[in-house]
């Protein structure tokens, strides 16, 4: 299985997201499992969010490696698609292949069963990191639970 993780950037939330699904995979010995994450903004591969790899750092995740533009390289075989925010779904649908929109899903709502939207914390203070991730951590937890059934 092939789970993509989409934010706007990929500086903050679907790293953050990819790091956590990782961690909890390899915790949980859940084979078969493949994880990225992408932007819906290109970036230019610039460094992750300073205070939100911090943030991910405590809380014992690494968010490594620079921003990644979303492809269709990435996207065409990829069995889920979660965005962090609704408005990432119209800029997917023109990278992804038509038959496969169905994939495309919001991260709380998949997850958490929320209509929600994971707040973006780029730019913003260490309450809203915190925020995020724990929204995060919960909704990859819950996620891990579907898969792994």
């Amino acid at each position: 299985m092939k789970i993509v993780f989409v934010c706007t950037g990929n500086a903050c939330r679907s790293p953050f997201a990819e790091a956590v699904m990782k961690t909890i995979v390899a915790q949980r010995g859940i084979d078969g499992v493949e994880v990225y994450s992408v932007g819906t903004l290109d970036l230019r591969n610039s460094p992750r969010d300073e205070q939100m790899s911090r943030v991910a750092s405590e809380l014992g995740y690494e968010m490594g490696g620079t921003t990644t533009f979303m492809t269709e390289d990435v996207l065409a075989d990829a069995d889920l698609i979660l965005t962090m925010a609704p408005r990432h779904r119209d800029k997917l649908t023109r990278v992804v292949p038509y038959k496969n929109w169905d994939r495309i899903r919001l991260f709380n709502e998949y997850c958490l069963g929320e209509q929600t939207e994971v707040p973006d914390p780029h730019f913003q203070t260490e309450a809203v990191c915190r925020t995020s991730a724990a929204m995060i951590i919960r909704g990859c937890e819950a996620l891990a639970e579907k898969i792994s059934k």
